[in-house]
């Protein structure tokens, strides 16, 4: 089972942590998922996902496969996730200790890990500036990919989505369709 943590800050939004469902509904995968709210989601029998969804910034001091941050976050501990999505605005907050993780910054900047290469309305392309490794071993490769957002859906929320269940092992083609 992978254990995924996506921390906001004072202004919670539904974007990451429903798009995360709906992307995952989309790859079959079974889930378990907690939201900020204490609402509890299950899909399937048997769980491959577990999801948490928190505001409380002792999250960043536990542990999993990926940790998704949202806002407020002004400084990153070391902790011992595999992967850390963050905004571009928050890697000025990264200490020098991520011995271990790999950070991907997501964002408008040309420097980001992801970005936005282009923004028409419902469709958002995300642009992969450069390889990962997902969780179970296989290559993300440089790449431009579609997304589709629901309009209230932010950039960052739609990248961070796709890319976190992309690392879990999901292939873009089960989900291209799926408005985030």
């Amino acid at each position: 089972m992978a254990y995924l943590t996506v921390v906001y800050g004072n202004d919670p939004n539904e974007g990451i942590f429903s798009g995360l469902l709906r992307l995952l509904d989309a790859l079959d995968l079974g889930y378990i998922a907690s939201d900020a709210r204490g609402g509890l989601y299950r899909r399937g029998k048997d769980a491959d996902v577990f999801i948490a969804e928190t505001s409380c910034r002792e999250a960043l001091f536990s542990g999993g496969d990926i940790l998704i941050v949202k806002r407020d976050v002004r400084a990153l501990p070391k902790s011992s996730f595999a992967y850390v999505i963050l905004p571009d605005e928050h890697t000025l907050f990264i200490s020098a200790d991520t011995a271990g993780q790999t950070v991907i910054s997501c964002g408008i900047n040309h420097k980001s890990s992801v970005t936005v290469s282009s923004n028409a309305g419902a469709k958002l392309c995300m642009f992969i500036q450069r390889k990962f490794t997902r969780l179970n071993g296989d290559v993300i490769c440089q790449q431009e990919l579609p997304i589709l957002k629901k309009e209230r859906t932010a950039q960052y929320d739609a990248m961070a989505s796709a890319l976190a269940c992309m690392l879990l092992g999901g292939e873009y083609e089960d989900f291209k369709d799926v408005r985030i």
